[in-house]
């Protein structure tokens, strides 16, 4: 079940009860709306990245290119896969790099900018690729729908409340203690997806990659 920003922006101001709520108005409490869904991709990408995941960025590499660039130059939050020739490539600090110009198939990379990947070696042909990644969350407005299923909104609902209270004055509680408590709700109900807990969603995430098609390296 989809809900709306407006529907949630009008739950907040239900779940305050507060004196002089009248001057919260749309466009403040738009800027939590986004401050909250941010912070929520955030979180996904890390413990849950497949259910915001982009996987349908292919295309081939140009020989002598060195980088690719996701489709309509969107800017990515966090790279999952980069994939040529089906070989999953390794991330690397590109200060480990000491020929920058050497061509071949490639077995690295590592972000370059927001919107692309520096391959290494430099591709010396045309090879298939696949580009996996969380793209940055599009602003919303208070017409718009959530990406997320309806067991997050109350999620949302508690986080967007808190903070306009916190910034309104309404509540003095420490925000650095509200957002503490708010990502480990976050973590739980997105591991929970997949996972069985959140230690095995981390250490499978960073610590296990998914599955080659084959390994040249």
């Amino acid at each position: 079940m989809a809900f709306t920003v407006s529907e949630l922006m009008t739950d907040v101001r239900y779940k305050i009860i507060m004196p002089y709520t009248d001057d919260l108005d749309n466009t403040e409490l738009l800027v939590y709306v986004n401050q909250m869904n941010r912070e929520l991709y955030r979180q996904a990408s890390m413990h849950c990245p497949q259910v915001i995941w982009t996987d349908d960025d292919t295309g081939s590499t140009v020989a002598s290119t060195a980088t690719l660039t996701t489709s309509s130059s969107v800017k990515v939050m966090r790279w999952v896969v980069v994939q040529v020739n089906e070989v999953n490539l390794k991330v690397v600090n590109p200060r480990d790099i000491y020929d920058f110009s050497g061509e071949g198939q490639p077995v690295s990379f590592w972000p370059s900018g927001f919107t692309q990947v520096r391959l290494y070696p430099i591709p010396d042909a045309v090879y298939d690729y696949r580009l996996i990644y969380i793209a940055e969350p599009t602003a919303l407005e208070s017409t718009s729908t959530f990406a997320w299923p309806y067991d997050f909104y109350d999620l949302l609902l508690d986080g967007v409340s808190m903070v306009a209270k916190i910034r309104n004055a309404w509540d003095m509680r420490g925000e650095a203690e509200f957002f503490k408590e708010w990502r480990q709700e976050a973590i739980s109900r997105l591991t929970s997806l997949t996972y069985e807990n959140e230690y095995s969603a981390t250490r499978g995430y960073w610590g296990a990659s998914i599955p080659l098609v084959k390994e040249d390296y």
